[in-house]
C-alpha cells in the first residue's frame, strides 16, 4: 500500500506540513549517456534537494550503457540503495525508451513476436513474407484476401470476397498481413505484437526477470511500481481521401481470424471491407462493433491484464499510461478503449504534455481508479513545453490534475546528461541544469501537502456517464458519412465533460466493457462506487449487458437520463429495446442548459465567481465524517489537441469567489504553499456553508469541513489592505550574473578537406559535410549501446568567425569527446577546467583577441556524428544584429526591460538586480512583471519568492533607505532551444524541431524569448 499513513482517523498536522516521500513527485530521470554509479548517486541526492520523493529510472535516447546489462543493473542497485537510505522511492521503467513491449529489441529480434497489421489497399503488393520453421510469419507481406468493390461517385455500392483464381466485377482491393520491419527506433528489431499474450509474456520474462534479479528484494518497499509507457497496437489509419480510397491500416495478429471466429461465429475476412467503407449491408455496424471490441479485448488480455497480474505476483504495481488517451479518435486508433485496460493496472495513469488540458483523459482514468478502488493515479506532465519554464504554469497544471484524481506526479524530464541527442529530447530538463532547480521544492511541498488530504477518504459524486467509445467504434471508417458522425460524437464527448466539471458536478464515466465485471449485489453500484443519476450521451449503440444494468439501476430508484436520441442499435445490430427503455426515462436535448438543469441536484460544490463564471474545477471527498474540498481555476482556451503557448503572460486576474458546500460546517483552510492551518470565516444560508476567497491566477484552495453543532451565522467577508503611496523604480541598476555571458556558436563555415564552404546553421552544415564525405544522412535513433565501433572515421571541421571589440579571456564549452581545437591559428591543448550548465559541456580556457576571431573545431565524423552547438563564455556583452553576433563590453547597468535587448541575448542563468528605495517604515508591497520561472525578492536581507500572481510580495521596511535585490532566472530556451523556428510554431521543442529544415517553419534570424524583469518594480506602501 502506497499511502499507509492514511489509515489514521485524521490527517496529522505534522504530516501535512512535512509530507513524506510517497506523497511527492517522482520525475522521469532520463538515463541518456554512459552511466556511472557515482554520478547516479550524486544526482539521486539532487532529487531530494528539489523536494521530490523519488524518481523513475528511465532509459532514453543517448543511453550508452547496455540496457539491463550488468553495468546498467549495478547503477539501478546503487540508486535503489541510495533511495532507501534517503527515505525516497525508486520507481522502475520497463523499456529502453518507448513504447513499452520490445525489451530494447531483445524480444522482438524474433520476428514471430513482432507487431502485425492488416493493410487494406487498392495496390497489389508483391508477396514477400518470410516464415519461421514453425510456419509463423516473421516479416514481409502475406495476402489474406482479395475483394471486388463496386464504386460509384465516391461511395461503395457493394463488395465481394473473391475466391483464389476467380474474378468479380469491381475495383480490386487486397488485404495483407504485414510484419513490422526492424528499425533503429526499436534497436534494429521492431515493436512487439501487442495482441499476442505470448509476446508480452516474453517481454515480462526478460524485463521483470532482470529487475527481480537485481533489486527484487526491494519490490513493494523502496520500489513501489514499474512504469509502462505508451503500449499500443498497430496504429489504425482509415482512408486518407474518401473520394480516392487507396490504403488503410488496422491492427491484426496471426490468429485474429481464429479468435474472432470463436467469439462471434463468423469469419471477419468475409466482411472486412465494412471496416473501411460505408456500405449499406445489414452487418455493417455489427462487423465494426465486433472487430473493435475484439481487438481491444485481445490487447487488454495480452498487455494490461497479463502484466498487471505479473506485477501483483511480484509485489509491485503496474503503472504508466497508454498511447493517445484523450479523444475518441486517438484512443480508438491506438488502444481501442482506454478504460478497459486500466482495470488491472495497480496505479493507472495518463500523460499530459505540451500544457494541454485533456480533461477527458484524466476523467476516464479517475473513473476506473474510483470504481476499482485503486489508491493512486499517476500523471506524466510538464514535458514537451520548451525551456521556457514558468512556476505558475507548473502549479496550474498540477492543480487541475489533482482535482481530477492525480496523486503521483511524474515531471518530464530530468536529464542525466545533455550530450548529443539527449539535449533535444523534449525539454525542459527539470533538474540541476535549470537555474531555478533549487526553488522547485516550493512547488513539490505544495503538491505533497495537497496529496496528504486528497488521498484520504472517498470522492463524493452521484453522476455517471456511459462512455461513448463503442458508438465511435461503429462510426470509424474513412468515408464522408462516417467522418461527420465521428465529428459529432467527439464534440459531444468534450462538451459534456466540460459542462459537468465546470458546473460543479463531478462524475465518472462507465465503461461498457468493464461494467459486467463491476456489477455487484447493489444495483446502484458500479464496483466500489454508487450513483444516483446516469447520463446516456447520444449513443449510437449499446451493449445488452449495459441495458440490463440500467434497467436494474432504475428499478432500484436510480435516475437514467438520455441526452438527445436513444440508440437504435444493440451491439451493432438493429434493436428497439433501448428506445423502449428510454421512453420510461427522462429524455432531454443534448444542450448545455438542459444537461446542467438535469444534474442540478447532484452538484457537490457550488462556486460563484465575479469574473470567471464556470471557470473553476472542484472536488470533494468524505473522510471519516469530515469533508475535504479542493478548488482551482485552470487557464482557459487550450483544450486537446492544442498546446498552451509558454509565454509567461502575466496579466493579473483577480476574482472574488464564493464556495458553497451543502450542510452546516466549521471550515478550516489548509494552506498548501506555506503549510499553515487556520480557520476561515464562513456563513450558512439555506443549508449551505459558504466561504469567500480572493483568487488570482494560479491560486487554488484546500478546505477542511467538520460538522458544526448548530447552524450559526458567521461572516465570510474578506478584508484587504489599501496602498497609501506608490513608487516606481525606473532607474538603471547594477547587477550580478551568476554565470558567464554567452556567445552562441551555432552557425559555421565547414570543411572536409581544406576548402571551407559558406556559413550555415550547424544542422545544414552537418548534412552538407556528410554528403561531401560520402556518408549517409545523420543517424541518431539507434541507441549508442548497440552501435558498432567504427574505424577510420573521416574528419570534418566547423569554423566559427566573429568580431570582438575587446581582448578578453574566455572559455569554450563543448560536448565533443574527441576533437581538435584551434583558436586564431593556435592549437589549444589546455585541459577542461569545469562545465557549463551540464557536465557534458566541458569548458576549455581560450583567449579572444580584439578584432576578428576564428575558432576551428575538427571532429571525427562517422555514422553517428554531427556538428553540435558550442558556447563561448566570458565577462563580455554580445551585440546581436540579425544573424551576426559581436563581442562588446557588458553594460555597466541594466534597465528593467528585456535582457535580450541589453547585450545578453543568449544568457540563460540567474541574474540579480541591485537597487534600493526610501520608505517611512511599515509594510511595503513590491510588484513586478518578469520573463522568468519565478523571481526572488530580498529587502534588507529578508528573502521571498514570487511564483505567480499577483506577482508581488510584502515586506517590513525601515525608515530611510531599504536595499532591494531581485533575482530572475533567465530561460535556457535562448541557449538550448530551437532558436531558428518561427515564433508561431514555437509551441514545443520536440527533437524534430531542432532539425526542421522547412522554409515555412525555419527562420534565418534568431527567434529568442524575452528574459529578466520586464517592467520597473512598483513599491506600494501599505496603510498601517
Amino acid at each position: 500500500m502506497l499511502y499507509e499513513k492514511n489509515k489514521t482517523e485524521k490527517l496529522s498536522e505534522e504530516l501535512f506540513k512535512n509530507p513524506t516521500s510517497e506523497y511527492r513527485g517522482a520525475p522521469f530521470w532520463s538515463w541518456n549517456d554512459k552511466l556511472e554509479k557515482e554520478e547516479c548517486v550524486r544526482q539521486s541526492q539532487i532529487f531530494k534537494e528539489m523536494g521530490f520523493g523519488g524518481y523513475h529510472m528511465h532509459p532514453r535516447a543517448g543511453l550508452a550503457t547496455p540496457y539491463l546489462g550488468e553495468e546498467f543493473n549495478e547503477c539501478v542497485k546503487a540508486c535503489v540503495d541510495d533511495a532507501k537510505k534517503s527515505g525516497m522511492l525508486a520507481w522502475l521503467y520497463d523499456e529502453d525508451r518507448y513504447p513499452s513491449g520490445f525489451a530494447g529489441g531483445a524480444v522482438t529480434k524474433d520476428g514471430r513476436l513482432r507487431r502485425r497489421g492488416l493493410i487494406f489497399t487498392a495496390k497489389k503488393r508483391k508477396e514477400n513474407a518470410t516464415f519461421a520453421p514453425d510456419g509463423r510469419q516473421t516479416g514481409g507481406a502475406k495476402l489474406l484476401a482479395t475483394y471486388a468493390v463496386r464504386w460509384l461517385l465516391g461511395s461503395c455500392k457493394g463488395y465481394k470476397r473473391l475466391e483464389k483464381g476467380k474474378g468479380g466485377f469491381g475495383l480490386r482491393y487486397y488485404a495483407y498481413l504485414v510484419v513490422d520491419e526492424p528499425t533503429d527506433t526499436f534497436n534494429q528489431a521492431g515493436y512487439v505484437d501487442a495482441l499476442s499474450k505470448e509476446a508480452l509474456t516474453a517481454f515480462a520474462d526478460y524485463t521483470y526477470g532482470a529487475y527481480q534479479k537485481a533489486v527484487g528484494e526491494e519490490f513493494g518497499k523502496t520500489i513501489p511500481a514499474i512504469f509502462t509507457d505508451e503500449p499500443q497496437m498497430k496504429i489504425s489509419w482509415p482512408f486518407k481521401f474518401y473520394m480516392f480510397p487507396l490504403e488503410a491500416v488496422i491492427p491484426w495478429t496471426d490468429d485474429f481470424t481464429e479468435t474472432y471466429q470463436k467469439t462471434f461465429g463468423a469469419d471477419i475476412l468475409d466482411t472486412l471491407p465494412e471496416l473501411f467503407f460505408d456500405v449499406n449491408t445489414p452487418t455493417l455496424y455489427q462487423t465494426r462493433f465486433n472487430y473493435h471490441t475484439h481487438r481491444t479485448e485481445r490487447f487488454a488480455e495480452a498487455f494490461a491484464d497479463n502484466l498487471g497480474k505479473r506485477c501483483e505476483d511480484l509485489g509491485i504495481a503496474l503503472t504508466g499510461h497508454l498511447m493517445e488517451e484523450p479523444s475518441l479518435y486517438s484512443q480508438n486508433r491506438a488502444v481501442g478503449e482506454t478504460m478497459r485496460h486500466y482495470k488491472n493496472f495497480g496505479i493507472p495513469g495518463i500523460d499530459l504534455l505540451c500544457g494541454r488540458h485533456e480533461y477527458t483523459a484524466a476523467k476516464q482514468t479517475e473513473s476506473v481508479v474510483r470504481q476499482e478502488g485503486k489508491e493512486a493515479m499517476l500523471c506524466e506532465l510538464y514535458g514537451v513545453s520548451r525551456w521556457v519554464a514558468e512556476f505558475g504554469k507548473f502549479k496550474e497544471e498540477g492543480d487541475w490534475l489533482a482535482c481530477l484524481g492525480v496523486t503521483v506526479r511524474v515531471p518530464h524530464l530530468s536529464y542525466y546528461s545533455m550530450r548529443g541527442e539527449a539535449k533535444r529530447d523534449y525539454p525542459p530538463s527539470i533538474f540541476y541544469q535549470a537555474p531555478w532547480y533549487k526553488k522547485f521544492k516550493k512547488l513539490e511541498d505544495h503538491f505533497a501537502r495537497l496529496n496528504t488530504a486528497l488521498t484520504r477518504g472517498k470522492a463524493i459524486n452521484d453522476v455517471a456517464v456511459i462512455h461513448p467509445i463503442e458508438s465511435y467504434f461503429i462510426s470509424y471508417a474513412g468515408q464522408k458519412r462516417s467522418r461527420k458522425v465521428q465529428k459529432q460524437l467527439e464534440k459531444n464527448f468534450f462538451d459534456l465533460t466540460d459542462w459537468l466539471l465546470f458546473n460543479g458536478c463531478d462524475f465518472d464515466f462507465l465503461s461498457e466493457a468493464l461494467l459486467p465485471m463491476q456489477r455487484n449485489d447493489n444495483p446502484l453500484a458500479v464496483g466500489k462506487c454508487a450513483y444516483k443519476t446516469i447520463l446516456v450521451p447520444g449513443l449510437l449503440t449499446m451493449r445488452r449487458s449495459t441495458l440490463d444494468y440500467l434497467k436494474s439501476f432504475r428499478d432500484a430508484g436510480g435516475r437514467v437520463v438520455f441526452l438527445g436520441t436513444a440508440p437504435d442499435l444493440m451491439e451493432g445490430m438493429p434493436s428497439a429495446d433501448v428506445k423502449a427503455f428510454a421512453d420510461q426515462c427522462d429524455v432531454i436535448p443534448f444542450e448545455k442548459g438542459a444537461v446542467c438543469a438535469a444534474v442540478a441536484d447532484n452538484r457537490t460544490v457550488f462556486v460563484r465567481s465575479e469574473s470567471k463564471e464556470e471557470g473553476y474545477l472542484s472536488t470533494i471527498r468524505e473522510d471519516n465524517g469530515a469533508r475535504w474540498v479542493f478548488v482551482t481555476s485552470p487557464r482557459g482556451g487550450f483544450p486537446f489537441p492544442h498546446s498552451v503557448p509558454v509565454t509567461n503572460d502575466q496579466n493579473v486576474v483577480k476574482d472574488n469567489v464564493r464556495i458553497g458546500v451543502k450542510g452546516n460546517w466549521t471550515v478550516t483552510e489548509y494552506d498548501t504553499m506555506s503549510g499553515e492551518i487556520r480557520p476561515i470565516s464562513s456563513t450558512v444560508e439555506s443549508g449551505v456553508t459558504y466561504v469567500r476567497k480572493v483568487f488570482y491566477n494560479n491560486d487554488s484552495l484546500l478546505l477542511h469541513y467538520e460538522a458544526a453543532e448548530a447552524e450559526t451565522q458567521k461572516t465570510d467577508v474578506v478584508s484587504e489592505s489599501r496602498p497609501v503611496g506608490k513608487l516606481s523604480l525606473t532607474e538603471k541598476v547594477s547587477y550580478t550574473l551568476d554565470e558567464p555571458n554567452v556567445l552562441f556558436l551555432d552557425k559555421a563555415m565547414w570543411s572536409v578537406g581544406g576548402e571551407f564552404y559558406k556559413k550555415a546553421d550547424l544542422d545544414f552544415a552537418t548534412a552538407r559535410a556528410r554528403k561531401k564525405l560520402g556518408l549517409p544522412p545523420y543517424r541518431s535513433a539507434l541507441q549508442p549501446w548497440l552501435r558498432t565501433p567504427e574505424k577510420d572515421k573521416k574528419q570534418a571541421t566547423a569554423r566559427f568567425v566573429f568580431n570582438s571589440d575587446l581582448a578578453v579571456p574566455a572559455h569554450l564549452a563543448l560536448e565533443y569527446e574527441t576533437y581538435t581545437l584551434v583558436v586564431n591559428g593556435e592549437t589549444v591543448m589546455a585541459p577542461a577546467d569545469g562545465y557549463y550548465v551540464d557536465k557534458a559541456f566541458r569548458t576549455v580556457p581560450v583567449q579572444i583577441q580584439k578584432g576578428k576571431n576564428v575558432i576551428d573545431i575538427t571532429i571525427p565524423m562517422g555514422k553517428y556524428e554531427r556538428f553540435e552547438n558550442c558556447y563561448l563564455l566570458g565577462e563580455f556583452g554580445v551585440s546581436l544584429c540579425g544573424t551576426t553576433q559581436r563581442i562588446v563590453r557588458l553594460p555597466e547597468k541594466l534597465a528593467f526591460c528585456d535582457l535580450t535587448k541589453q547585450k545578453l541575448p543568449f544568457y540563460s542563468g540567474k541574474i540579480t538586480y541591485h537597487t534600493s528605495f526610501v520608505s517611512e517604515g511599515g509594510k511595503a508591497e513590491i510588484s513586478l512583471r518578469y520573463a522568468s520561472a519565478l523571481v526572488t525578492l530580498a529587502v534588507n536581507g529578508e528573502e521571498k519568492d514570487v511564483l505567480f500572481a499577483p506577482y508581488a510580495a510584502t515586506f517590513d521596511t525601515v525608515k530611510g533607505e531599504n536595499k532591494l535585490d531581485i533575482v530572475a532566472y533567465a530561460p535556457r530556451e535562448n541557449a538550448f532551444g530551437a532558436v531558428h523556428i518561427r515564433r508561431k510554431y514555437k509551441r514545443s521543442d520536440s527533437p524534430s524541431w531542432f532539425n526542421n529544415k522547412s522554409v515555412i517553419c525555419r527562420s534565418k534570424k534568431y527567434v529568442i524569448d524575452r528574459s529578466g524583469v520586464l517592467t520597473a518594480p512598483i513599491v506600494s506602501f501599505i496603510e498601517k
